[in-house]
């Protein structure tokens, strides 16, 4: 129950029993593991990428808003950036620690990270 009085509905929970038993393998196991970008790292890596010497193309970015809040923040202090979110892709020019726009207006959310660089 709520604070407010009102009876929250539960979700059901599977039952399970007393005891699970593991049993080992019977051999090797061939498989492989996707996991999933994190916003945080992408962030991390856009910002290297505008202050490296070059160009530079990020694989496996997650794209989430905050994401998109700093690739248009990065646009918007003169970095050239391309996105592909169906492929996954960032590709970034870096200028070598330099930043083109003396000041620029820039949203950013409730992006954290964004926030902090």
């Amino acid at each position: 129950m709520s604070e407010s009085g009102v009876e929250i509905p539960r979700p059901p929970q599977p039952k399970l029993p007393p005891r699970l038993p593991i049993e080992p393998l019977g051999g090797s196991v061939d498989f492989e593991l996707a996991v999933p970008g994190s916003k945080s790292i992408t962030n991390r890596a856009l910002v290297l990428g505008a202050l490296a010497d070059g160009p530079l193309a990020l694989t496996g970015a997650l794209f989430a808003d905050d994401t998109f809040y700093m690739i248009e923040a990065l646009r918007r202090l003169g970095f050239e950036v391309s996105a592909d979110p169906g492929a996954l892709t960032v590709r970034i020019a870096g200028l070598g620690g330099k930043i083109p726009a003396r000041e620029a207006d820039l949203y950013i959310g409730n992006a954290g990270t964004v926030m902090r660089f």
